[in-house]
């Protein structure tokens, strides 16, 4: 009888395990590059306490449709490209660009991105020394004597590039703005919620940001052609999931998040 027992809870373990190893295994990456509050910390490293705002929707929405997630940490565009090679599975957090379409999918409403499935929404906006006639009014610049520095990889080197304004493509914002204080730039299109993070910095304090805003747009989690291909219902729950926490929770978030 004792025998029978063993036997029968010996099957249910290995039943257990089974199911266990059954979960669906996510593989998404984002920059190593802080954007504060979507992503913390200029490393491969991930913070448990405090990864970001981003970081912490993407691990719910995987917790929520009972996916095994593993994030990774990488450049930008060394992100991009293996998301086109199904390296990973996805990688957030990118705003909509036709360009794009070829690198991995969006979640569509017709032939446009579904606003309500995004991650998050961000503006782009041009700083300059104090002083400086550099200047954007919503419609063209003006002052500009050179080019505008501005991330590699980042969409709003092609927005640039479309209204005719020349490009320096970086390493980050942090040279940029850096190059911009020396006065070895004139100016510098970076993401709101990086830069104006930085120019909280002392050393910064002789730069300013320019208003309005070059562009909003709003940022998703792209999924893999490939990943898409075998298994669309569990990219199309996560989108789900993903909104829903970003509705439910996105305000409880953001306050963790202010310093």
């Amino acid at each position: 009888m004792n025998k029978v027992i063993l036997a029968a809870f010996a099957s249910l373990l290995a039943l257990g395990s089974v199911a266990a190893s059954a979960a669906p295994k996510l593989v998404i990456a984002y920059e190593d590059k802080q954007q504060f509050p979507n992503y913390l910390g200029n490393s491969t490293d991930i913070d448990a306490n405090k990864p970001g705002m981003h970081v912490e929707l993407v691990k719910m929405a995987a917790a929520d449709i009972g996916a095994d997630l593993q994030l990774v940490r990488l450049p930008w565009k060394r992100a991009l490209d293996s998301l086109k090679k199904g390296e990973v599975d996805a990688v957030f957090s990118g705003s909509f660009s036709k360009d794009r379409l070829e690198l991995g999918v969006y979640p569509m409403k017709g032939d446009e991105p579904d606003d309500d499935l995004r991650i998050g929404t961000t503006s782009y906006s041009l700083y300059r020394a104090k002083g400086s006639p550099v200047s954007w009014d919503g419609k063209a610049f003006s002052g500009l004597k050179g080019a505008v520095n501005a991330p590699a990889g980042y969409s709003i080197v092609g927005d640039l590039k479309k209204m005719e304004v020349s490009v320096n493509e970086s390493a980050s914002t942090t040279q940029d703005l850096t190059m911009l204080k020396a006065g070895r730039i004139d100016a510098v299109a970076a993401q709101e919620v990086t830069a104006d993070e930085l120019l909280k910095k002392p050393e910064l304090a002789t730069l300013e940001k320019v208003t309005p805003p070059i562009v909003t747009k709003s940022y998703f989690v792209i999924f893999s052609h490939q990943r898409m291909a075998s298994d669309p219902e569990l990219v199309k729950k996560f989108w789900a999931s993903l909104a829903r926490n970003r509705t439910a929770k996105g305000a409880e978030l953001a306050a963790k998040y202010v310093e």
